[in-house]
Formats: C-alpha cells, sequence, structure tokens
C-alpha cells in the first residue's frame, strides 16, 4: 500500500498541552507528528458520524415510528402471559 502523502503544518498550541502530547508520543515510541495525526483523525471521525447521526435523526423524525397497535396488543399479551 503506498504511502499517503503529507504536509507541513505550523500551529500554536499551549506549552502545557505541547509538553503532555510530548510525554505520550515518547511513552508510545511514536513521533510527535503522528500522535497529532492520530487525534486529528480520531476527532474527524468523531465528527463525521455525528453528522451521520444527525442526518438520520432527521430521517427518522420524518418516518412514522410508532408500534402498529395489533403487534403492540399481540406484545402486551405475550408479556403477561411470561410474567413481563
Amino acid at each position: 500500500m503506498p504511502r499517503e502523502k503529507t504536509v507541513k503544518i505550523t500551529v500554536s498550541i499551549p506549552v502545557s498541552l505541547f509538553d503532555g502530547a510530548d510525554r505520550l508520543a515518547r511513552r508510545r515510541g511514536v513521533p510527535r507528528s503522528r500522535l497529532y495525526a492520530e487525534a486529528l483523525q480520531h476527532y474527524v471521525d468523531e465528527d463525521s458520524e455525528s453528522e451521520v447521526t444527525r442526518q438520520l435523526d432527521e430521517l427518522a423524525a420524518e418516518i412514522d415510528t410508532s408500534m402498529d397497535p395489533v403487534v403492540k396488543e399481540l406484545q402486551r399479551r405475550a408479556l403477561a402471559r411470561h410474567g413481563g
């Protein structure tokens, strides 16, 4: 699998965050740039999942999700027979 092209960037972060990330990278045995890339990828993935969830919520709001009354009654009877 070919390696993905990378770009160099300059960002400003608080010294305490830099120090914490530096310690974590050393403990994990990875370069800081890899640690930052992994953290950013996690953040991007999480945001993408939130967007999917938002879209599914919008779709669900448009759909009648109420239970059919006959099915509801059958479920009630089954639960009553089995002590539920």
